[in-house]
């Protein structure tokens, strides 16, 4: 059984790969597709004569956000994919399988992050968009919001092609992606099994370092959510007032957001919590067996052996206080792959989002105040 290390993959999610293809460096094709997104609403715009009618509404800011959530989504994916598997090598050394069988899974691993399933996932999203894009806001333009005819090319452009086949089949993507993590977790010490060493600098085995790739994940999915809050608390903000049903709608849809980043970091700490509280009390329990062993020894050879002449050997004596202080150090290994620190930045990052979102929501009243 061999537990070399392999260099980082260079594998990226199909739409990445996909882009990648352009030549030029992918962080600038990432930015290139974002800029072309809104080139198309630019064009779509002049090409109806409603530049001056759309670059004043909602309908402008919308498109800004649209082209830089596509941008960050992209470099999401492309992130994701490379931090998880840099932090899956680094801790190669857990495992208690052969390179090949870890490189195979890691294998398996990508290919299940690259599955249709990502796409699938968007799909309820997509019906359920475009019915209410159909039925609720159709039927209503123009209006304030969106100031142009529900056939227009533009409109139709921002709703169904950009909002609603781009990014929502991207949201699925990202929402699969969680999904594949927390099945990594519950992969560790069944389908991985594992050795943690009891003593490590971490203080969990080096599985920290795991958690590490969920706070990246948490990271990514506030950034996009407090990309979205300005259009969100402007929809809740005009909605309130004369539906305010529908008002709850977006509000609805961030309060499960964040409950939805909340689970995938919590859910795979928990099912590795339970595998490291498991190690840990191996290994408490192999050293007491140990220690007590050494103290039987010693308590023979007294006993035996009423002459202070014949006290216990200085080595035998040596090995008890190692024992007891190996003792201690098990007692002080981690039953959770996380840090303050990394529970306080995920904390941080929900705090954002909502103060993102009440600061806009104050900042809207303020100005219909100074308006009014």
């Amino acid at each position: 059984m061999q537990k070399g290390t392999y260099g980082p993959s260079s594998k990226m999610h199909p739409v990445v790969a996909l882009i990648s293809r352009a030549p030029m460096k992918i962080g600038y094709t990432m930015i290139l597709v974002g800029v072309l997104t809104y080139v198309g609403f630019f064009l779509l715009s002049l090409l109806t004569g409603q530049t001056t009618q759309v670059f004043f509404s909602f309908m402008h800011l919308v498109q800004l956000d649209f082209s830089l959530l596509i941008t960050v989504g992209l470099f999401f994916l492309y992130s994701y994919y490379r931090t998880l598997d840099k932090r899956l090598r680094e801790i190669r050394y857990v495992f208690l399988i052969d390179d090949d069988e870890y490189e195979m899974y890691l294998e398996n691993l990508t290919n299940k992050m690259s599955n249709a399933r990502g796409f699938l996932l968007g799909l309820p999203f997509m019906a359920l968009a475009i019915a209410s894009i159909f039925f609720f806001v159709m039927p209503t333009m123009p209006n304030a919001l969106f100031p142009v005819d529900p056939l227009s090319p533009i409109w139709l452009y921002l709703s169904i092609i950009e909002f609603s086949l781009i990014m929502l089949p991207l949201f699925g993507v990202a929402i699969w992606l969680g999904v594949v993590v927390m099945s990594v977790s519950k992969d560790i010490g069944r389908k991985l099994e594992i050795s943690v060493e009891p003593i490590s600098p971490d203080r969990a085995g080096g599985l920290v370092s795991f958690s590490e790739v969920l706070l990246r994940g948490v990271f990514m999915f506030s950034l996009l959510l407090i990309l979205l809050i300005p259009l969100l608390a402007y929809l809740v903000h005009n909605l309130s007032s004369s539906s305010p049903l529908f008002a709850l709608i977006p509000t609805t849809g961030l309060a499960l957001a964040i409950l939805t980043i909340c689970v995938f970091f919590l859910v795979p700490q928990y099912y590795i919590h339970n595998i490291l509280e498991e190690e840990k009390k191996k290994h408490l329990s192999q050293v007491s067996r140990e220690v007590n062993a050494v103290l039987s020894s010693i308590r023979g050879i007294l006993s035996s052996s009423p002459t202070k002449s014949d006290i216990p050997s200085q080595q035998l004596t040596l090995v008890s206080l190692q024992l007891t202080m190996l003792f201690e150090q098990v007692e002080k290994m981690k039953t959770w792959p996380s840090t303050l620190w990394i529970a306080a930045k995920a904390i941080s990052s929900l705090f954002l989002i909502l103060l993102t979102f009440f600061v806009n929501q104050l900042l809207l009243s303020y100005i219909d105040s100074v308006i009014g």
